[in-house]
């Protein structure tokens, strides 16, 4: 099940050291996917608002993103970017989840890229590694 927390709006981004939006304008919404009855992975995305333009119009509701951008947008990601840390929720965060305090989890910064349009999509994922295992298949030529 995916949960939309906070629906799509365009936003200036400010003060985020990782996100490519910085100082400009981008959509954000916040979504929350639930396995078994238990929240595993929330993730605040960031989406080019020229490149998709009319998202905040969609719904994104138990919705694949994937599926939308291919679909709606015509676009596949070109590469991906990920960077992974550990790191530990803030309160709000931490009830969202339903973890215990100080209870770490695995955070990603991904970076989507598509053919003219680096950094298309951008999204912070904090994944709770206590309660789901999370695995990714990378295809491509092997050289």
């Amino acid at each position: 099940t995916i949960k939309i927390l906070d629906p799509v709006n365009l936003v200036m981004v400010q003060k985020e050291s990782h996100n490519p939006f910085i100082n400009k304008k981008a959509y954000r919404f916040k979504r929350l996917t639930i396995a078994d009855l238990k929240p595993i992975l929330l993730e605040d995305i960031y989406l080019d608002p020229e490149a998709f333009s009319g998202l905040d119009q969609m719904e994104l509701v138990n919705q694949s993103l994937s599926k939308i951008v291919e679909e709606k947008f015509y676009l596949k990601p070109e590469y991906c970017k990920q960077n992974f840390t550990v790191d530990f929720p803030t309160q709000r965060q931490e009830k969202i989840l339903e973890m215990e305090s100080n209870a770490p989890l695995l955070k990603v910064h991904r970076y989507l890229h598509f053919p003219n349009l680096e950094n298309g999509i951008y999204s912070v994922l904090l994944c709770r590694t206590d309660q789901y295992v999370f695995s990714q298949t990378i295809k491509g030529s092997i050289q």
